[in-house]
């Protein structure tokens, strides 16, 4: 069922502003977010807690037997991951950078797992401002302090440590085979049939997302669903680098920045450098943007985009809230709500 989630009050699936009606003929594109949306992210989440224990204690330390418990104990059950994304920290690269940065800073001796050790490493996160940006510079500085490395060693996108961690993150999602336990977030006959009925009433589907191109493609292949996505009209985190160091950015491309998502708009017809320029027609028109987080409605926003929000990411029902109070077009519970826009 839709949601009345506009502030204004008028009814979320009449939004005069975004100027899209129910029913939504116009719509003519959507662009889904990865994980959260189609992905579940258990198994990113879990490769992400067992990034952080290597970066801390080292691989032979790690006790991989316990993903579980690792999982639970880095991350507090899920209340690190809530704390973070909230605040538009969006990959499970960057998921782990902060919580080792702020670990680091809470204790830099820290010698093995601990449960309270990493409770103060919660608490240190909840009271971060509500703004990514903020997030990270406090996290960067934090952990300098205490290990007499330069703020720029720690810098996402940029320092020599997030190489590091995208290594030991495709260690142990990559190599050990935690990729293939992901599932989809509803059941995959029924995305399927969501997919596939989309595209006959010829709907372009197409992908933002901070996943690169390896980790996107393995779960479409996997569940034979590639297909109904039109090439042309995904954009990775490896376009995200390629645009960046193509277009000399002194700025970070990633959510919430709008790029990933402006480059799935343009289905191929624009350079990296006219998309960022602006140099382009009306690209977010008849397009709608599906995301489960901050970090996706805050880079649809500053692309323009209508946004339907799926409660499927990792806070559930409770990014209800965050979602109404920002006027959010749509508010569903999982991407089989898109039904009652395009099919009834």
């Amino acid at each position: 069922m839709l949601n009345n989630s506009n502030t204004r009050g008028t009814n979320v699936n009449a939004n005069s502003d975004a100027g899209h009606s129910a029913g939504s003929a116009c719509f003519s594109k959507i662009i889904f977010d990865m994980d959260g949306v189609i992905t579940g992210e258990s198994m990113y989440w879990d490769a992400a807690a067992l990034t952080v224990c290597e970066l801390l204690f080292g691989r032979e330390n790690v006790d991989a037997s316990d993903i579980d418990g690792v999982h639970d104990t880095v991350f507090c059950g899920r209340d690190m991951i809530n704390a973070l994304k909230v605040r538009g920290v969006n990959t499970n690269w960057d998921l782990a950078l902060v919580t080792y940065c702020i670990s680091k800073h809470i204790d830099p001796d820290l010698q093995k797992l601990d449960k309270e050790h990493f409770k103060k490493v919660l608490e240190f996160a909840q009271s971060l401002p509500y703004d990514a940006t903020e997030v990270y510079d406090i996290s960067y500085n934090a952990a300098a302090r205490v290990t007499g490395r330069d703020v720029s060693y720690f810098v996402r996108e940029k320092g020599e440590f997030w190489g590091i961690v995208q290594d030991v993150f495709a260690y142990w999602f990559v190599e050990t085979g935690l990729y293939a336990m992901e599932k989809p977030c509803v059941p995959l006959e029924k995305l399927r049939g969501l997919l596939e009925t989309l595209k006959a009433r010829g709907i372009v589907l197409g992908i933002g997302t901070g996943r690169p191109d390896g980790e996107l493609k393995r779960p479409l292949e996997m569940w034979d669903i590639e297909e109904y996505f039109d090439k042309a009209s995904i954009g990775s985190y490896t376009d995200t680098v390629n645009a960046e160091i193509a277009c000399k950015s002194e700025v970070s491309l990633a959510k919430p920045h709008p790029y990933v998502f402006l480059k799935a708009a343009a289905g191929g017809r624009y350079t990296d450098k006219e998309i960022l320029a602006g140099s382009h027609d009306n690209i977010t028109d008849g397009v709608l943007v599906v995301g489960d987080a901050a970090a996706d409605f805050v880079s649809a926003k500053a692309g323009g985009f209508a946004f339907a929000a799926v409660l499927t990411g990792v806070s559930g029902a409770d990014m209800r809230g965050y979602f109404e109070e920002n006027g959010a077009e749509y508010i569903f519970d999982d991407v089989m709500g898109l039904r009652e826009l395009f099919l009834n």
